[in-house]
């Protein structure tokens, strides 16, 4: 057994490695609440109990197309077609464009409030997920990168 697997075992069944593991369990239980919230007030404010109530849903998806779209134009004209990394240890740095928040919001919103697709027949490469909700679609592809891709009525909305 490596050194370093030695200490990361020894580190984890000392007490200060059993409160750091329950600090990070407890802390990834607030978070995954305080998303399931949200989650919940979106789905309200979309749908209000009524499926077929879509205003609120369509505008918010055509908000969140908007800025990526910005959000890809400025990466273009600033840096190349890629995005500044703004903090942590590769600050400074330039990485692919990375979908925004309220994406990644979009994306969790399917995965909890739409119906999963069965994938196993497709044709598509690297294809991993796919939900829909109403006339929507979101895709997750996956090989040596990760990317996503929005339909409406099968036409393509955005991909990052």
């Amino acid at each position: 057994m490596s050194d370093m697997i030695k200490r990361l075992e020894e580190f984890l069944n000392s007490e200060e490695g059993k409160r750091s593991l329950e600090e990070y369990a407890e802390n990834e239980k607030k978070k995954q609440d305080e998303l399931n919230r949200t989650l919940l007030k979106m789905h309200l404010h979309f749908f209000d109990g009524e499926m077929d109530k879509v205003d609120n849903f369509s505008s918010y998806i055509e908000n969140v197309v908007k800025e990526n779209f910005e959000k890809i134009d400025y990466c273009n004209k600033n840096h190349n077609g890629y995005e500044l990394i703004t903090e942590g240890e590769h600050e400074g740095q330039l990485c692919e464009i990375n979908p925004t928040e309220s994406f990644d919001l979009l994306y969790e919103y399917f995965k909890k409030y739409g119906r999963e697709t069965d994938i196993s027949n497709s044709e598509e490469h690297f294809l991993s997920e796919e939900y829909e909700l109403k006339d929507y679609i979101i895709q997750v592809h996956q090989g040596q990168g990760v990317f996503f891709r929005l339909f409406k009525n099968k036409e393509l909305l955005l991909q990052i």
